[in-house]
């Protein structure tokens, strides 16, 4: 995961039975290190058995005990036990030819796999998701049929690193980069705002469509809820439109794949914020507490159908695929800043240490009474200047 999602064996490349696997031995994805999440209740006498200096600030969690930096006194005999047996994922994909633009292709898409039970993530939102299917079901027996292809995938194997929809989007690499126009994500769903995030070219068209639909607790829509929101966070950035600014999509999800190595358009929707957390990836993540603490009437599931299902038909229909690319070039120009600001902060941070460690400050600053191992000098700092790429996406 922190170099490429999917298979670890097969970078790149479709997983498929004759496909060419590394061992887990030459994979870089594969930690040499191994890793074990634990509780805090299995975590907390380790840490009281660590000794040393105390922790930073920074560097201290939240349980009843002063953290200390180690090493020792105590010792730990840790005997780790993994599973690495290949087994089958098993995706469905549905698709809907398109009459017009056959070859254009709408995906949607949303994980069924989850860590336990799985009631919010995933299933609250696949769930709106095959309402989508149902409702363009409807509409096929009346004799409708869409402009562009749409794709209806639930994939598998999402949790343990984005398997199903990584291996497919890897195997069919050629052909979706002909024919792939827009992926639409969603993930878990709760009660409140609706969260929006992907392409900043797709931000109007988004925005556009959450003006559409009513939020199930008030009468006004989901856009001008979430507009409240921000408004009372102090979270509404300056746009040059009246747009709520969409949130950039990292990785974690079945969208990364489509964004980040087919280079497709893509949208991650879902609803939350009234809803009770804690239940994240966890065996509490039941139908239960969904129901009790969640969306308690299935309102914001019904009201994401809408959404991302208007999304969808919309996108299908269009005589001209709604792309605006004015959001993508204010954001790539906010993103130049930051990391102009990033380059000259560090560069200066970098002289300071530098300025301190010759001056002796770090050895007169450590503890007489223990050893003391000198610092080396930073490598050189060299300045970064980003202006001329600043002034091509400021407007």
């Amino acid at each position: 995961m922190p170099l490429y999602p999917g298979d670890p064996l097969t970078p790149f490349v479709g997983a498929k039975k004759d496909a060419d696997r590394n061992t887990p031995e030459e994979s870089p994805t594969v930690m040499k290190i191994p890793v074990l999440p634990i509780s805090y209740d299995n975590a907390l006498p380790l840490l009281k058995a660590i000794g040393g200096p105390v922790a930073p600030e920074r560097w201290r969690g939240a349980l009843p005990l002063t953290y200390h930096m180690g090493p020792g006194p105590a010792r730990v005999h840790m005997k780790l036990k993994f599973n690495r047996v290949m087994a089958p994922a098993y995706y469905v994909i549905a698709r809907l030819p398109g009459s017009e633009f056959p070859d254009e292709w709408i995906m949607r898409g949303n994980h069924r796999d989850g860590w336990v039970f799985g009631a919010s993530d995933p299933t609250s939102r696949h769930v709106a998701m095959m309402g989508e299917a149902r409702a363009i079901g409807e509409l096929m027996r009346s004799g409708w049929r869409p402009k562009r292809t749409i794709m209806y995938a639930s994939w598998d194997a999402e949790e343990p690193g984005l398997l199903g929809s990584t291996e497919s989007v890897e195997y069919h690499a050629d052909e979706l980069n002909k024919k792939g126009v827009v992926y639409l994500n969603t993930v878990s769903n709760g009660r409140g705002f609706l969260n929006m995030g992907g392409s900043h070219t797709l931000q109007p068209f988004i925005n556009e469509i959450a003006r559409y639909v009513e939020d199930p607790q008030t009468d006004v829509t989901v856009f001008e809820r979430s507009l409240a929101l921000r408004k009372v966070n102090g979270t509404l950035e300056p746009d040059h439109s009246d747009d709520i600014p969409i949130s950039p999509l990292g990785s974690g999800s079945d969208n990364t794949p489509f964004l980040q190595h087919a280079g497709i358009s893509s949208l991650n929707l879902g609803f939350g914020g009234e809803n009770r957390g804690g239940s994240y990836h966890s065996a509490y993540d039941t139908y239960e507490y969904y129901t009790r603490f969640g969306d308690r009437d299935f309102m914001y599931g019904v009201t994401l159908a809408k959404v991302a299902g208007r999304a969808t038909l919309r996108l299908a229909q269009a005589d001209v695929l709604p792309y605006r690319f004015g959001p993508f070039a204010d954001n790539v120009g906010k993103y130049l800043e930051e990391v102009q600001e990033l380059a000259d902060e560090t560069c200066e941070l970098t002289e300071t240490d530098d300025s301190a460690i010759a001056s002796g400050a770090y050895e007169l600053a450590a503890d007489p009474t223990k050893k003391f191992v000198p610092r080396l000098r930073n490598r050189p700092c060299h300045f970064l200047t980003l202006h001329r790429w600043r002034m091509l996406f400021l407007r």
